[in-house]
């Protein structure tokens, strides 16, 4: 059991769940809620795998991106807004990297497209 402290703006590593749930993979991920509070947290998935044109729920982090030296990514990769999960904060291998509070706002912009939150 890990005994992490993570907030929203941390890039870790955590077992994410297959869509189907019958297995997980370990990927890196960003944490998008507040977890002051809760055991479990909201994470965003990292892929790097990005398609173009690039859907409004994604954010890229590429080697130009301010953060891209904090952000402990090795590939250039998108944030998904779209690809949302709830993990034990136990299930979290490791810290990354973290993401600017300017950065995050970006991302907010995503997750509020994904969700049609105004």
């Amino acid at each position: 059991m890990s005994s992490l402290t993570v907030t929203k703006g941390d890039v870790v590593l955590v077992d994410v769940p297959y869509l189907d749930a019958t297995q997980s993979v370990r990927r890196p991920a960003l944490v998008v809620s507040d977890s002051s509070q809760m055991l479990d947290v909201i994470i965003a998935g990292i892929t790097s795998r990005i398609r173009a044109p690039l859907p409004p729920t994604h954010y890229v982090v590429d080697r130009k991106h301010p953060d891209w030296s904090a952000s402990g990514l090795r590939l250039v990769s998108a944030i998904r807004g779209d690809r949302l999960f709830t993990v034990e904060t136990a299930s979290i291998q490791r810290v990354l990297g973290r993401l600017s509070p300017a950065t995050m706002l970006a991302v907010d912009q995503c997750l509020k497209r994904a969700l049609r939150i105004a």
